[in-house]
């Protein structure tokens, strides 16, 4: 019986040993790591192309701000006369009450 026991121990004791070769051979692992790095500029647009562009950024902007300026009259109330502030009434009405004391 520890014969056996001893026979199937080693048989198994040789496992874990194999088992890392097995899977390396299976299963290559090549990684590679550079540190450098190499940057691709972005390719220049052709002058037409560019030229395009520009001038629908500059028709877009001009849009953008006519509309601004369409909102912004339209939105806007109408602002009252200065001489119709709440300070310019108090004082009249302060004036024309002391001037109503005075004729008593």
């Amino acid at each position: 019986m520890k014969l056996w026991f001893l026979a199937l121990f080693a048989s198994l004791a040789w496992l874990p040993a194999l088992a890392p070769a097995l899977s390396a051979e299976r299963y290559p692992l090549e990684s590679k790591y550079s540190l450098k790095t190499t940057l691709v500029p972005p390719p220049l647009p052709d002058g037409q192309k560019l030229e395009l562009d520009v001038d629908q950024a500059i028709f877009e902007i001009e849009a953008r701000q006519r509309a601004d300026d369409l909102i912004r009259e339209l939105v806007l109330t109408p602002r009252r006369r200065p001489d119709l502030e709440h300070d310019v009434v108090q004082g009249i009405q302060s004036l024309n009450l002391n001037e109503a004391l005075r004729r008593r």
